[in-house]
């Protein structure tokens, strides 16, 4: 199953759980596919074609989220399209932080911690959104 399709998944529940920890390295498959992404980061550095294929992708999972936040009713529609963005942004950060430290420290970043930060996360998200 791809990133992609386990984010849809979840998207369906419409449990923010759920979509976040779709994102995280949390098994092993999750694992490889970010070892992938790292991979393609480093040619992005020095490859034109990668460093657009990178940031399309930022902005496609940065655009999921925020329709997510929006449908599911976490973010209210007093907030605006910035704001819901910044927040979007907020997320994208936290969990491409997590990947980083979870691929590079597994033992040191086991699921039950990611999923500790995604916890904080999220309340951070609906303390901002209230």
């Amino acid at each position: 199953v791809s990133s992609w399709e386990r984010v849809s998944r979840a998207i369906e529940t419409g449990d923010i759980h759920q979509v976040l920890e779709a994102l995280l390295p949390i098994d092993e498959i999750q694992c490889n596919n970010w070892r992938i992404w790292f991979a393609f980061w480093g040619a992005a550095v020095s490859d034109h074609e990668f460093a657009d294929q990178q940031m399309q992708q930022a902005r496609n999972i940065r655009q999921i989220l925020k329709d997510f936040y929006i449908e599911s009713g976490l973010c209210s529609t007093n907030l605006s399209e910035d704001d819901v963005d910044n927040l979007a942004r907020s997320t994208v950060s936290v969990i491409v932080g997590l990947a980083t430290q979870a691929s590079f420290d597994p033992d040191d970043w086991p699921p039950s911690k990611q999923r500790h930060v995604i916890n904080d996360h999220i309340n951070f998200l609906k303390a901002q959104v209230t």
